[in-house]
Order: structure tokens, then C-alpha cells, then sequence
């Protein structure tokens, strides 16, 4: 992506091209609002997004119910004939974060109630997401080009960054990826770009780590067919980390040709800052545990179509 706006011209459609869903999962609203936000002046109007909640917190509602209609205005003055819907999908929280089920409970909202179908390709997010304006557009192209699986990244901003990436900002479109991405930042993500293009290379042939090229699972996008032939998430991970490991790891063993495009330097994301928490060493990290483990399933056990034992999850679609 070049250092233009955030509010760049809108690309022609391609028939061709996969519809486009999004799956936002959050159990917070510190950054919720920017995340929609993000999509507001999207070149491309996404079919429907889910915001998927790892709890029911009613201020999730709340800054839902504020938020969407704004967003929804934007992508209706940048689309008219846009009819973008927006999910929520949320359940009591579980004792622990969920992350995998939470972002199961997304897809599977889509499927129900946005009749999202095999052949279309799902954007993945995490809620401190900020993407770029033509980021929907550029995975449509790498999917109508043949891939089932776009490897994303993310730019860490500090915290001075992200105080002028405001959700009003954002939906004025006023916001330039070439003041968010230093040249130093920019030729990380190009190095890493050549290096996961390497991982995949050699990944064919059985010669590296069968993660890599890794997932990262704040900002990726998937062809639902390639999520249903490993059941979606492993719902028994818990904590923060290594769910993302585990889902590049049974993606690609499921197929190790699977046709995959890198864009870690190509669709420009933005994670938001937020104070971190202190990770567990690995010996006491229950994802690490189970990501370790070598008895586990390609096709995991609790997933999409067989859900960990949880409250039923509440659907309710937002109106305009």
C-alpha cells in the first residue's frame, strides 16, 4: 500500500471476486469503536460483520449501539448500494478468556444468520485493529487470484500514535498510513514479508516448522471452506496465546498446498495500543500446554460444528 490516505479511491468490483465478510473478537470496548471505525471508508463494502464477545457485558452493547450507526452512514455515502449488516454475538463470560471459541461463535453467527457460505473469504480481527482503507479490497484480490488463506501482520503503535488514530478521525478518513509506518518500520515489514515467503516456499516440502508461515491472529483472512476442514478454532485452547500457532499448524496439514498469499508489507494494519498483561512462563501457559501436545487432531475436537459446552450464544443484529 502506498503512503496515501486512509480514504483512497474506491476499486472497481470484480465479479469474479469472493464476497467478503469480516469477524471482529473482543472482550473489551478500549478499542472496539476504532475497529469499526476502520472500516467505515473501506474501498470494498464488507457482505456483514460479526463483533463476537467474550463476554455480555452490556457496555459492549452499549458502544455497539452508539458506533454502528455512524460507520454504517460512512460506508453508505462511500457505497449507496452497500447493505452491510452488523452482528453481535456474545455469551456469559467463561471464567477464563476464550479467545478461540469467541472467534467460532463469530463465524458461526455469519453462517446463520449472514448466510456466509464455503466459498467466501472471512477477515479476522482482533478489537484493537485499525486497517488501512483499501485492506478489504486487497484480500479480495489475493483470494480472486487463487488463494484460500492471506497471512496478514500488524504495526504496533505506541501509545502517542494511537491517541491521533480516534474513532472520529477515522470515520472523517483523515488519518495517513505514512505517518503511522516510519521507513525503519516499513523495511521490517518487508524483510518479514521475503522471510514468510521463504516459510511457504519450503512449507510444500515438508522442510520447516508445519505453523509457519505463521498465522497471526489478529489480522488474517480465510476461506470459510479451509476453516470447516479443520472444525474452525480448537475451542480447548484458553489464555492468549499459541491458538494462533495452532491454527496455521492444522490449516497446513490439512493441506500442504493449500494456495496461500503473504501481506505483511502489503495490507497495512494497525494494532492500537493498550497497557499489556504479564504472560505466564511456558511451563505454567495452558496454551502453551496444549499447543505442545502431539496427540491432537488435524480436524479439532471442539470447534465449529462441535462446540466446547458453553451458555448459548445471543445473536442480535443492529439496525442503522
Amino acid at each position: 500500500m502506498s503512503a496515501a490516505s486512509w480514504r483512497s479511491p474506491s476499486a472497481p468490483p470484480n465479479p469474479a471476486a469472493p464476497r467478503v465478510f469480516v469477524s471482529i473478537t473482543t472482550h473489551t470496548t478500549r478499542h472496539l469503536a476504532a475497529t469499526l471505525a476502520g472500516l467505515a471508508w473501506q474501498t470494498l463494502a464488507p457482505h456483514a460483520i460479526a463483533v463476537s464477545c467474550d463476554t455480555d457485558a452490556p457496555a459492549l452493547a452499549a458502544e455497539l449501539d452508539v458506533w454502528w450507526p455512524r460507520v454504517r452512514g460512512a460506508l453508505g455515502t462511500r457505497h449507496p448500494s452497500a447493505s452491510t449488516v452488523l452482528l453481535h454475538t456474545f455469551r456469559p463470560h467463561q471464567g477464563r478468556p476464550r479467545a478461540n471459541q469467541t472467534r467460532n461463535n463469530g463465524l458461526r453467527a455469519l453462517i446463520d444468520h449472514a448466510g456466509l457460505q464455503p466459498s467466501d473469504l472471512i477477515v479476522i480481527l482482533d478489537g484493537d485493529i485499525a486497517l488501512a482503507s483499501d485492506a478489504l479490497t486487497q484480500h479480495q484480490a489475493l483470494a480472486a487470484a487463487g488463494a484460500h488463506l492471506n497471512i496478514g501482520y500488524r504495526v504496533m503503535l505506541d501509545e502517542a500514535a494511537t491517541a491521533g488514530v480516534t474513532p472520529d478521525s477515522l470515520l472523517a478518513g483523515g488519518v495517513d498510513c505514512g505517518s503511522l509506518i516510519s521507513p525503519l518500520a516499513r523495511g521490517e515489514l518487508e524483510r518479514r514479508h521475503a522471510r514468510y515467503r521463504r516459510n511457504l516456499f519450503f512449507s510444500r516440502f515438508g522442510f520447516i516448522k508445519p505453523h509457519k508461515p505463521k498465522i497471526i491472529s489478529c489480522h488474517f483472512a480465510v476461506r470459510l471452506s479451509a476453516l470447516l476442514a479443520v472444525n474452525g478454532c480448537d475451542e480447548e485452547f484458553a489464555g492468549h496465546r499459541f491458538d494462533d500457532d495452532d491454527l496455521s499448524r492444522r490449516i497446513r496439514l490439512s493441506n500442504r498446498r493449500i494456495p496461500t498469499a503473504i501481506a505483511v508489507s502489503t495490507i497495512d494494519a494497525f494494532h492500537l495500543h493498550h497497557p499489556t498483561r504479564a504472560f505466564p512462563d511456558l511451563a505454567n501457559d495452558p496454551g502453551y500446554q496444549r499447543w505442545n501436545r502431539t496427540d491432537l487432531p488435524i480436524r479439532a475436537a471442539c470447534g465449529l460444528d462441535s462446540p466446547l459446552d458453553q451458555p448459548t450464544p445471543t445473536v442480535r443484529r443492529i439496525s442503522p
